[in-house]
Formats: structure tokens, C-alpha cells, sequence
């Protein structure tokens, strides 16, 4: 599976639900100089969200997404307080403004490479 890279900007964050909302990926270059072509994009949600990749202890679940022209914006749910300690670092990381980077899996159906 490929994987793009960006820095996640947030847009908004409720602590009570613990959803946040922000821009997942943009078609610019990511830091491997990779850039996905964001109006292509198909996806099926809910998607596990997971911290640092981790698909064996997803923190929450990515309830929205919509693909643009300018990038793909989300709405995610991280699990309840109280769940999981590693769940509530995590979420204590993302409200901080800790946590930069988002990166997304993917699989391409056409791609083409540009040396």
C-alpha cells in the first residue's frame, strides 16, 4: 500500500465529542515529493483513524470526507475519555496542536511517474 503524507491542518476541534475536522492531504508534494491528484479519490466510511499508524489499536474513526480540487477534508471521532490511556495521550497530542502530520493509505487505480 502507498502512502501520502501531510501536514494536517485542523480546522476545529470539539473536545466534548472529541471530533475534529480538518484537511487530510492537499495535491501538493508530500515530503517524498509525491503528489495525489486529490478529485480522483474514492473512498468507503466509516475509516478507522489511526495514530501512528498503528491499524492494530485505531484511536477513533473518520465519520466525513470529501474529496477536492484543493484537498480532501475530514471529520473524525476519536474513541470516548476513559476508553483507552493511549487513546486519551493521543487525543490530549491533537488538541495540543502536537500532532502535525496525517498521512492517508491508499491504492491508485491510474498513475504515472515524472522523473
Amino acid at each position: 500500500m502507498n502512502r501520502a503524507y501531510s501536514v494536517f491542518e485542523i480546522k476545529s476541534v470539539v473536545d466534548e465529542d472529541r471530533i475534529i475536522e480538518g484537511i487530510a492531504t492537499t495535491p501538493n508534494p508530500d515530503r517524498m515529493g509525491d503528489v495525489i491528484v486529490t478529485e480522483g479519490i474514492e473512498f468507503k466510511l466509516p475509516i478507522p483513524l489511526l495514530y501512528q499508524h498503528d491499524a492494530k489499536t485505531p484511536i477513533g474513526t473518520v465519520v466525513q470526507a470529501k474529496a477536492t480540487k484543493s484537498g480532501i477534508s475530514v471529520k473524525a471521532q476519536v474513541a470516548p475519555a476513559g476508553l483507552d490511556s493511549d487513546i486519551d495521550k493521543a487525543w490530549s497530542k491533537i488538541k495540543a496542536g502536537l500532532v502535525r502530520g496525517f498521512s492517508i493509505g491508499f491504492r491508485t487505480i491510474e498513475e504515472s511517474f515524472d522523473k
